[in-house]
């Protein structure tokens, strides 16, 4: 009821090329479905129109084993929301500020015969247009989704650079990755290494208008201790082939991969992604710095992605840890490809690693397609936060800087994640005056 509500009017505070959300709570509080129609306008103070900027989403519920119904996926909104008797839906209103000029805008919001206003102050601080790092993820390319250019807007929107897939079977060309800003791709070539075979993978690359610096070939998943040797010898038949062909390589778990691995797969590596635990011992980071080749992590605790608390104690926070250790980016397991029923039974017993979905998008209704979530969204902030820490850097001394990764790696709560996204505005606000 009207008479409860404190206030119909918002403010938001944005920088220019980001996204920020709000979310709102809706309440059936009648024993009828209602059908309630949702429309939005976003104007600036000239009023002109720019409802474009504006996306509406129903936050979705998935149903896991381990934490009972999770909110997760984002559905955009088709101009109604249906609301079950006595239920709350969650209505997620996204602005997108990129190419906007600093202004006073207003997104206005009708439900029904009710409205409600949201000001959206975008400030004179304009992000880069580009990510400062880099991110991987693996995504699983079936049925070809690359040739819709939705999904790639997907990725590149949400900060995602590398990708582990996409020329064989998904889709993508060299000129689609120049549109959507992916710096490198990874590739296979079939075995045996022979002339042939490795001849065959680049005619197909070269069809494709893929450069050599455009793609690497993987060299096979996490090599350890017991299994790198594997890994140099296929190195060492495809560069006496081709001495163009890059590599990359993430050696796996701490406990079955030491220095000796690296060690071996120097002479070939042209991109480490070592598992994340790597970085903690320095003689190994170390060594890794000392081959002055691009060096990214990967971590695998997206098997907990059903933890409502990972879009902001997780996702939002590996960004921030490739600063922490001054290297060029940052990677996930996984993007896409659901072991079961990603709906009802997301961590069901027998699916990969510990038994749950690491997955941060749904399959969409043609099973082509990508469904965002709160998960991906909260990684997009963290990309966000690092092109803030990009224009800060210079502006305050090292120690502060410092300080301000580690309390964000300490954080543990959203209010807390949120005051030091304020914080970096304010510090950004100072240096304008």
């Amino acid at each position: 009821p009207k008479k409860y509500q404190i206030t119909d009017n918002y403010k938001m505070t944005c920088l220019i090329n980001e996204r920020q959300q709000m979310l709102f709570a809706i309440t059936n509080c009648t024993d009828k479905t209602i059908n309630l129609p949702v429309s939005a306008k976003f104007i600036s103070s000239e009023n002109v129109d720019f409802s474009q900027k504006l996306k509406l989403f129903r936050v979705g519920f998935v149903r896991s084993r381990r934490y009972g119904w999770v909110a997760d996926p984002l559905f955009p909104l088709n101009k109604t929301l249906i609301i079950a008797p006595y239920y709350t839906a969650w209505l997620w209103v996204q602005v997108d500020t990129w190419n906007l000029s600093a202004d006073r805008y207003k997104a206005h919001l009708k439900m029904q015969n009710r409205s409600v206003n949201i000001n959206v102050n975008v400030l004179p601080i304009k992000l880069p247009t580009s990510w400062p790092i880099d991110a991987i993820t693996w995504v699983r390319t079936v049925d070809q989704p690359f040739k819709d250019q939705s999904n790639l807007r997907v990725i590149a929107d949400n900060g995602i650079t590398i990708l582990t897939g996409g020329f064989q079977k998904g889709g993508l060309t060299g000129k689609l990755m120049k549109k959507y800003h992916l710096r490198i791709v990874l590739a296979n070539i079939n075995p045996p290494y022979t002339k042939e075979n490795v001849s065959a993978t680049l005619n197909h690359l070269k069809k494709l208008n893929v450069d050599y610096s455009d793609w690497a070939v993987y060299l096979e998943d996490e090599p350890d201790d017991n299994g790198v040797i594997k890994r140099v010898t296929k190195a060492q038949t495809i560069r006496k082939i081709d001495k163009n062909i890059r590599f990359f390589a993430n050696p796996g778990w701490c406990k079955a991969t030491t220095l000796y691995t690296f060690k071996q797969l120097a002479p070939y590596v042209d991109i480490w992604c070592p598992y994340i635990g790597h970085l903690k011992n320095p003689k190994t980071l170390e060594f890794l710095k000392s081959t002055q080749k691009p060096i990214l992590f990967y971590k695998c605790d997206g098997f907990l992605s059903r933890n409502p608390a990972m879009c902001y104690n997780y996702f939002r926070k590996l960004p921030w840890v490739a600063l922490k250790f001054k290297i060029a980016g940052c990677g996930f397991w996984a993007f896409n490809g659901s072991y079961g029923d990603p709906w009802t039974d997301s961590d069901a017993p027998g699916a990969d690693g510990d038994g749950c979905d690491p997955s941060v998008v749904y399959p969409d209704w043609s099973g082509r397609g990508f469904i965002t979530t709160r998960n991906l969204q909260g990684f997009r902030e963290g990309m966000e936060d690092i092109k803030m820490l990009t224009l800060i850097k210079q502006k305050i001394p090292q120690d502060k800087y410092n300080q301000l990764i580690d309390e964000m790696l300490f954080s543990t709560s959203p209010k807390s994640v949120e005051r030091i996204r304020n914080r970096l505005i304010s510090i950004l606000q100072h240096n304008l005056r």
